[in-house]
């Protein structure tokens, strides 16, 4: 299901159902908090401000910074 949010977004209806199946994959609570996120960064590629490399290099750096952050 994809949310108004997704809806009205000015994304293509590409990232729309990509992010609607990243949803299917994770709970209501995790998928909530992080869909915007996921506007954010389909919105920056689409629109060619960075790269799909770029987006998830940066992904990792945070998960990265995170982990180390438990550790």
């Amino acid at each position: 299901m994809i949310s108004s949010n997704i809806s009205n977004s000015c994304i293509s209806e590409s990232a729309k159902q990509a992010i609607a199946s990243v949803n299917l994959s994770f709970s209501d609570d995790m998928t909530l908090s992080k869909e915007q996120d996921m506007i954010n960064m389909l919105m920056r590629i689409e629109f060619g401000e960075t790269t799909y490399d770029q987006e998830e290099a940066r992904l990792l750096q945070e998960w990265n910074e995170v982990k180390s952050r438990k550790n």
